[in-house]
Parts: structure tokens; sequence; C-alpha cells
């Protein structure tokens, strides 16, 4: 299997997610709220320190986009809206006819408008108008008459509103082309000034995206269940998208991963979390034993060596061995040699880590 890696992403992708934030009065800033109320073992500072550039980001175009365009019909937020905004009983905003997620940032021909305008509205009825055997790389798309057009709308299960804005954008495609790509242009401006500044992060991304997830077979994707069946993928980063990791969902461009600046990191506060949280079980586990409970009570205090636990607790020395070693395991305990004793202390960070990771078995 071969991978082909972008330093730079899917500018329209990019830029239409972006963009879909600010027109919707979102941001990025939502994921992670939803990251930390999904995954609650994970540290809400950890996660927002992966979204440090991506806020950045959003807030430049938000500083610098301008939504009114000169000299055309089509302008202003509600256009903007028009083009971005989430439709009722639509699969996709409409801004998805106006550019195929090829790598490149050239606008859809006119004359194709009708099927990509199908397929944002309901994907499964699009395949009527254009066969799924005929979607593939370079594949030239059918045209559609206003006839024809106009029947899919009718009959599809948008609101009345929605169907009279996809008339309206069918039937004045060039001004909403025009607008839809001064928006995107102003926000890829932004974004590639951006991008510059921080180029080395994301080419440590890319060098360690390589090192663990690029292996010949592709299997470390199927930690996150993406199973790859292509022998070539395009690799695109996105610094924007933290956590985003999808395989292109068209057959229109040659296979492509999209990979999120902090996919990789994710899993692992999301494994170590939960390998964290498997100790704290092992360690309520290990403290509803008495014998447990009394020899960290007592190394809370001074530090011991092993007969001298025995007495203090009247137990054989094997017996004490057993539950050092246990404690140990859960690097609770630690020991020092001298003059031939092995002394053992509490290790009082670890038993207020256990604990703190034990709230999270609870919450």
């Amino acid at each position: 299997m071969k991978f082909i890696i972008h330093d730079e992403p899917i500018y329209t992708m990019e830029c239409e997610r972006i963009l879909t934030n600010i027109v919707n009065d979102k941001s990025i800033i939502d994921e992670v709220q939803r990251i930390v109320k999904t995954e609650s073992n994970l540290v809400l500072a950890e996660v927002e320190a992966l979204f440090v550039h991506a806020v950045h980001i959003e807030n430049q175009v938000k500083k610098h986009i301008k939504f009114d365009m000169k000299g055309n019909t089509i302008s202003g937020m509600d256009a903007a809206k028009m083009l971005f905004a989430e439709n009722e009983h639509a699969d996709n905003a409409f801004i998805d006819a106006f550019y195929l997620n090829d790598g490149t940032f050239k606008p859809i021909d006119k004359k194709y408008r009708g099927v990509f305008l199908a397929f944002c509205i309901n994907m499964r009825a699009g395949l009527r108008l254009w066969d799924a055997e005929n979607i593939k790389p370079g594949a030239v798309p059918p045209e559609i008459d206003d006839n024809t057009f106009f029947e899919f709308v009718q009959k599809s299960e948008l609101s009345a509103d929605d169907k009279m804005k996809a008339l309206d954008i069918y039937f004045h495609y060039d001004d909403y082309a025009a607008y839809a790509h001064f928006l995107m242009t102003q926000t890829k401006n932004v974004l590639v000034k951006e991008l510059k500044k921080i180029a080395k992060h994301t080419q440590d991304f890319i060098n360690k995206t390589r090192d663990v997830w690029l292996d010949e077979d592709g299997k470390a994707f199927e930690r996150v269940g993406l199973k790859l069946t292509d022998e070539e993928y395009h690799v695109y980063v996105s610094e924007y998208s933290v956590n985003w990791l999808s395989i292109n969902g068209t057959s229109l461009t040659p296979p492509y991963l999209c990979v999120g600046t902090g996919v990789v990191k994710l899993l692992e506060l999301k494994e170590s979390a939960e390998s964290e949280q498997d100790s704290a079980a092992q360690f309520l586990k290990a403290i509803s034993d008495t014998t447990k409970q009394n020899i960290l009570m007592i190394l809370k205090n001074e530090t011991l060596y092993g007969s001298q636990m025995a007495a203090r607790l009247n137990c054989s020395g094997a017996n004490i061995s057993q539950h050092m070693s246990a404690l140990m395991d859960l690097d609770v305990v630690t020991v020092t040699r001298k003059n031939n004793r092995v002394y053992f202390s509490l290790n009082k960070d670890a038993v207020i880590k256990h604990l703190d990771a034990a709230k999270g078995l609870f919450t």
C-alpha cells in the first residue's frame, strides 16, 4: 500500500468547514466541548491545547472576511446562509454543489449544476440521475435539463422554503458561484498565511503520522475503525479539523485520506485515560484489602523494610512480599536499597493520580 503525503490541506474542504462554522454562528471550540463530553475521561486542558491553531485560524478568518461582494447580485450574510446552512431533510449544504474536493480550487462547471445540487439534496435519489457505476475519477457528469431538476426538487423531502432556495441557486447559479468563490478565496488567503506560520507544527505531525500510522498495510487505521482497501492513497493534513480522520466518500477523485493534526494525540490521550482508569479500578480493588490499606497508612508516615512491616502487621515475610508486589505494580509503593535492605515508601503522587482517575469511573 502506497501513501502520498501532501503538506497542504484540501483547501475547498478546509475553507468550507471554516465558513460553515462562522456562517452558522458555531465554532471549532464546540468540537472541543463535544469531545470532552463524549470522552469524559479526557482532560479539557489537554484537548484544548490540540485546538489552539484551529481556534486562531478561525478567529483570523472572522476578523478579515467580508460578506458583501460589490457588483454581484448575490451578496451578504443571507446569501452566505443559503450556501452554507444545513437544510431540513437535505444531505448536504448547497456549497457542495460548487466544488469537487479534488485538491484543486476550481469551481464545478455550470452545465453540471443540476446533478451536483441533486446530490446535495439527496445522495440516494441523485444516483437516479447519475448511475453509481459511472461515477469514477475523471468521469464527465451528466447534464440534466431544467424540467428534470424541477421535478427532482418537487419530489424531494425538502421544506417548501428549501425547495425555493434550491431552485433559486439553480437558476442564478453564476451569481451564487461567483459569491461562493468570493468567500472561499478570502478564507483560503487567510488560511494559507496562517499555515505558513505553523508549518513546523504541520511537518512534525506529518513525520509522526508517517512513522506511526502509514505502515505498509494501513492496519494502524483499524484502531479507529477505518479499513483501507485501495493500493494507493493521497493523504491530506488538516490543521483546522483537528480530530478529523476520513476516507473520501465520493468516487470522482483518487482515494484520499484526510487526517487532522490532533487525531493521533487524541487517540493516545484516550488510550492513556482508559489505561489510567483500568489502573484506578485495580487500585480500588487493592485498597479494599485491609492489609494493603494498613500498609499504605503506615508508609504515609515512615519508610520501612520488609521485616519491619511484617512485624508491625504481625504477618509473615512471604505475605508482606505478596502485598508489596501488588502495590508496586500499581506504582503506589516504591523501593530503595540501602545497606543490603529494601526499603518501601509511599508514592503519594501515584495514589492521588489513581484517586483522580477513579472519579471518572463514577462520573
